[in-house]
């Protein structure tokens, strides 16, 4: 008796034999691989091992939803195979009846766990019978509501209107990621012009991969100059229209195939496992912003992209928003031209811009302009040749505005390619997003940057600051072909020896905005002022009859030692008839020698009290604009004047003067009243009498 005690006491094996079950069973889960925590596509395979010293009689699965709490699957039986060595469990079953867009499972954040039994043990007791693997489930393609371009092909559509930059714009609601974007375009024609090698494969699409979503998503696919731009626009001019579709990949993968059938698939079938959620669905902003996204709308009703989302794989309820995206759905995969977006390509058509004197040169010995705070900078916006005017201060479209902006750096850039991609991709991109906001835009959404004492909250974007607001500074204004205006730089802003750069963001009033192909800045100083230049005759837009004229003004400058040391007129001339750009002709004095005497030219000089004359006949190319009395030209004159200080400060002043050799054209219609010879004295005279009345016309351009 003692005996059986000790034994019974020591859970004692002796005299039992092998009918006794004395190890818990183990399982784990293997697939998906639970330390990649996998983001699931489609109906998925849960798969892994057990085992026991005698015979697994169940494994049973739990599905947790940890974004909800929801337990969703409770012991769920899984398939053991004869060895009781394998398990393994079909989920996410689809069918059009179920609730989430088809299938069982809600899309989001999953954690299972599996359970091992062999009939004598209590699982839920011991840590060896149960694994847990976390995951997620992603079966709703990104939902891309589309800002540029913005229209569809339509008899009435006229297409989004593009320059130099192709850019897809928008915002992409996405569980996780975008692995990709193709964008397949078309020309008038119908023929695919977006063909490029990918990996050693010819695709029909330009594809760009890793795709920005927060904060909206804005993508380059071609640029002039690049193989791409060449591609689409070839040998053409003007501009050119164009149809593409948009196919988005999100990083969902297909868990199809564990490891005891992963040999048996085909090299497609395992390559199509690993592709995303796709789309080429998406929504017009201007569809869906009104009825869905608008804060002017109800703000409890305000919807985010991201509840479009939720909305389209059933995790959000609103019968009423999901009608309205039903009816507002563009398939861009459409063999129809009128399924596809529309846009239009014109490499010369972007707005640009200048900084007068103030090109940047890059490079260890490159010598650079000078200024400090107070200096004025002259800055001149022209249309691109596209002819569309320049929308100064915004218009019903959108809130843009010219705008002028400038960084601080410790040292010199040493890439001119690198800034002006930050200027296209950062700094345009996110003041074009600031001036769309519909809902957010205020007269306070830009503060311009007065003092560096200031604090104001000054309106700044990785590092660059607003220092002018046209439409701020300006009451109001007509859209234009060219205009140039003058920037203060402000006070207190510049430093000894650091660099700025200044930069221009702006648009047409078609929305292309304003190359960034020029990079404009100078060096900081603390002292001296720029030349104060006037052109004082013949008045800015007077009329002159020949070009037997001269223009004249002053360069004075007061203060001190400073003096101007250098002046540059440059001519530029238009024929007004044909509109052709006859060139600019330039001229260059300084003062010079020991005695600092300024230089001359034929058509340029300068006293020593500032008084100066430049004269167009003194040019060596005069005859290519002469126009002579009654030659019947008529051309304009813009004459720029660009001086600069002895400490390096510069200025510029510019007018224009038109010159009118076409004579007026005379005619007389009728004189009244006038009587027939024949009927008086069988003449052929015509007489008159008394009063009459001469009328004629006179045409003068």
């Amino acid at each position: 008796m003692l005996c059986a005690l000790v034994c019974a006491a020591g859970s004692c094996k002796v005299g039992l034999g092998d009918s006794v079950d004395t190890e818990a069973p183990s399982v784990k889960i293997v697939y998906p691989d639970p330390n990649t925590n996998a983001i699931i596509r489609d109906t998925f395979i849960l798969y892994g091992e057990c085992d026991d010293d005698k015979q697994i009689t169940a494994v049973k699965v739990t599905l947790v939803n940890t974004d909800t709490g929801e337990t969703v699957l409770r012991d769920e039986p899984a398939t053991v195979d004869s060895l009781s060595k394998h398990w393994r469990i079909d989920l996410n079953k689809y069918s059009p009846e179920n609730r989430y867009a088809g299938w069982q499972l809600a899309d989001g954040k999953y954690t299972a766990t599996a359970r091992a039994y062999d009939g004598s043990h209590d699982s839920s007791s011991d840590e060896k019978s149960s694994a847990s693997s976390s995951f997620e489930i992603d079966n709703t393609p990104p939902v891309f509501v589309i800002k540029n371009p913005g229209v569809v092909k339509s008899g009435t559509s006229s297409p989004s209107a593009y320059g130099s930059i192709f850019t897809i714009e928008g915002t992409i609601a996405e569980l996780h990621s975008v692995s990709s974007m193709d964008v397949t375009i078309y020309d008038e024609s119908g023929s695919i012009v977006s063909k490029e090698n990918y990996k050693g494969e010819e695709i029909s699409s330009f594809r760009e991969e890793n795709i920005e979503t927060a904060g909206g998503t804005s993508v380059i696919i071609a640029q002039a100059g690049s193989a791409r731009y060449d591609g689409i626009y070839g040998d053409s001019s003007g501009t050119q229209k164009y149809t593409c579709s948009i196919k988005l990949t999100d990083n969902a993968k297909k868990y199809v195939a564990p490891p005891e059938s992963a040999d048996q698939r085909t090299a497609e079938e395992a390559a199509a496992d690993e592709k995303g959620n796709s789309t080429s669905s998406l929504y017009l902003y201007d569809d869906v912003y009104e009825t869905l996204l608008s804060q002017k709308k109800d703000t409890s009703k305000k919807l985010q992209p991201t509840d479009l989302m939720n909305i389209l794989n059933g995790t959000k309820s609103d019968d009423e928003a999901r009608k309205i995206l039903a009816g507002a759905e563009k398939d861009t995969s459409s063999a129809e031209e009128s399924g596809r977006l529309y846009f239009s390509l014109n490499p010369n058509a972007n707005p640009t811009y200048q900084v007068n004197g103030f090109e940047y040169k890059f490079g260890a010995n490159a010598t650079n302009q000078q200024a400090s705070s107070g200096n004025a900078v002259s800055v001149t916006v022209t249309q691109g040749l596209d002819q569309t005017q320049i929308d100064l201060d915004g218009n019903e479209k959108s809130n843009a505005t010219v705008k002028v902006w400038m960084k601080e750096y410790t040292a010199s850039p040493e890439s001119k390619e690198a800034l002006a991609a930050e200027l296209a991709e950062t700094l345009a991109k996110k003041v074009r997003d600031l001036e769309d906001d519909r809902d957010g835009y205020s007269d306070s959404t830009f503060t311009e940057y007065s003092k560096a004492t200031d604090n104001l909250p000054a309106t700044e974007i990785e590092g660059w600051k607003l220092i002018y607001d046209y439409g701020k500074n300006n009451s109001g204004g007509a859209s234009v072909s060219t205009k140039t205006f003058s920037v203060t730089l402000p006070e207190g802003s510049i430093v000894l020896n650091k660099y700025y750069m200044l930069a221009v963001t702006g648009r047409d009033i078609d929305g292309v905005e304003f190359a960034q192909n020029t990079i404009y800045g100078f060096l900081g100083n603390e002292a001296g002022v720029p030349p104060t230049l006037r052109i004082l005759s013949p008045g800015s837009s007077s009329l002159q009859a020949a070009t037997g004229f001269s223009f004249s003004g002053s360069a004075v400058l007061t203060g001190g030692s400073l003096y101007t040391s250098y002046l540059r007129a440059a001519l530029s001339v238009t024929d007004q008839d044909t509109n052709a750009d006859l060139g600019t002709y330039t001229e260059e004095i300084s003062r010079a020698g020991a005695d600092k005497g300024w230089t001359s030219t034929a058509a340029f000089t300068c006293a020593e009290d500032g008084s100066w004359t430049f004269s167009p006949s003194g040019l060596k190319d005069y005859e290519k604009i002469k126009a002579e009395k009654y030659s019947g030209k008529s051309y304009l004159y813009t004459l720029e004047l660009y001086g600069k200080s002895s400490s390096g400060h510069d200025s510029t002043v510019s007018s224009n003067v038109q010159i009118d050799t076409v004579l007026p054209v005379v005619s007389i219609s009728s004189i009244t009243p006038t009587v027939d010879g024949s009927e008086y004295d069988s003449s052929s005279n015509t007489y008159v009498n008394g009063t009459i009345t001469v009328k004629g016309a006179v045409e003068e351009t």
